[in-house]
């Protein structure tokens, strides 16, 4: 039973340190090989993970990343469109219309179609037509 305790414990310290759950339990198991470690395995780790969270979002590794200020694009955070390709892209002196990729409706030939009868240097990505919110920036 002691090692039951241990096993839990170190699975339980370690999700709550680098907030990783379902990767660590699969780790302990093939360690242990027992199913019987697996729910107490689950359970501690997720309880673990939720109070780290309460006190600290970020785990260890991406503190770390953070400490040292390495350029690193966090997936977990939600990027709104906000800015409208008007905005940031008005035609040249020689007037003209602003032409845009758009994210949802464009084809690959209807890409090559405006390559060929434009001679500008790159094109803003948006979601449609409609909706002229930038997305990126096609070169």
């Amino acid at each position: 039973m002691p090692g039951l305790y241990a096993m839990v414990g170190a699975a339980a310290v370690l999700g709550g340190v680098t907030r990783m759950t379902v990767s660590l339990v699969v780790i302990m198991f093939e360690l242990t090989g027992s199913l019987e470690f697996i729910v107490p395995t689950m359970v501690a780790t997720m309880f673990a993970k939720w109070i780290g969270d309460a006190f600290y979002k970020m785990g260890i590794y991406d503190a770390h990343i953070d400490l040292n200020g390495y350029p690193f694009l966090d997936n977990k955070g939600e990027y709104p469109y906000s800015t409208v390709a008007i905005q940031v892209m008005k035609p040249g002196a020689g007037g003209g219309t602003l032409r845009v990729i758009t994210q949802d409706t464009m084809t690959v030939g209807e890409i090559e179609v405006l390559l060929r009868e434009t001679n500008y240097n790159g094109f803003p990505v948006v979601v449609s037509e409609e909706n002229l919110y930038l997305v990126g920036f096609c070169p």
